[in-house]
């Protein structure tokens, strides 16, 4: 449980199996503040000016999968499904990925593994997949 333990808190901090960083809590932090301006701009209509901001949150904190939704449904109301559905794909995946990282906190990496199989149905090109394994699997 202390591998994991470590694990979690790269993931939650720098989102890198190999270091923790103190930049990671500053990149989270503008990720979280670009994506409130992000809302704030979907909510008055301007979906354009609001994607490009949830994409530059995406590319601060990728395994954050509210700003993976909150793309997918400025591309619903642009009327782009396609784009839509794969980022609802992206952050159903991510989702299911969060929720393998507490079944493996309870010691059910069986049930965890599952998550991480079913979430690789949603997005089958993501490449955060082995991150997740490795986190479970304490390597």
């Amino acid at each position: 449980m202390v591998q994991y333990n470590r694990r979690r808190r790269d993931y939650d901090g720098s989102y890198s199996s190999h270091s923790h960083s103190s930049q990671s809590g500053d990149k989270e932090s503008r990720a979280v503040n670009i994506s409130h301006s992000a809302d704030f701009h979907a909510l008055h209509g301007d979906y354009d000016k609001a994607l490009r901001l949830y994409h530059e949150a995406i590319d601060l904190w990728p395994y954050n999968p509210v700003f993976w939704n909150n793309a997918a449904l400025c591309y619903t109301l642009k009327g782009d499904y396609h784009t839509a559905l794969y980022y609802i794909n992206k952050a159903i995946a991510l989702t299911l990925c969060n929720g393998s990282l507490i079944l493996a906190q309870m010691d059910s990496i069986e049930d965890a593994l599952s998550y991480i199989d079913i979430a690789s149905k949603f997005a089958p090109d993501s490449k955060e997949f082995k991150f997740f394994l490795d986190a479970i699997m304490g390597e």
